[in-house]
């Protein structure tokens, strides 16, 4: 009977950290990251990237010229805030579910549109914002 020696890792090899996969994970996302300096790697990230930046860019909303206020307009309606952020966030949220899910994030439970954008706060480090969507 021949005796077989378990598995080492090599030591000495440098192993690739694999943020995407963490970020997946921490999220709750039962999905296979791409490998690291990959194409499809670099393309998660930045689509994570610029869908955080357009969370964090989505409160600054402005009121159109004719509707601020001046004191003299009592009874024009209330302005509709124009927020072009929204749509841009919205845009790099469907991006990010067709990168990961490959459907648009509208065919999407609640439940994974929320993990989608937790995948991306993990993989920013804006963990703040886990679970306030």
């Amino acid at each position: 009977m021949r005796h077989i020696e378990s598995y080492q890792p090599d030591t000495n090899r440098e192993v690739e950290e694999n943020e995407i996969e963490e970020a997946l994970h921490n999220a709750g996302l039962n999905l296979k990251a791409p490998r690291p300096e990959t194409e499809a790697y670099k393309r998660l990230y930045a689509a994570a990237e610029e869908y955080m930046r357009s969370v964090l860019n989505h409160g600054k909303a402005s009121i159109p010229p004719q509707f601020r206020p001046d004191g003299e307009n009592y009874f024009r309606p209330k302005p509709k805030m124009i927020n072009p952020a929204e749509d841009i966030r919205r845009e790099h949220h469907n991006t990010l579910a067709k990168l990961l899910f490959g459907k648009p994030v509208n065919e999407l439970p609640r439940a994974e549109r929320d993990k989608i954008s937790n995948f991306s706060a993990y993989l920013t480090g804006h963990v703040d914002y886990v679970d306030q969507w």
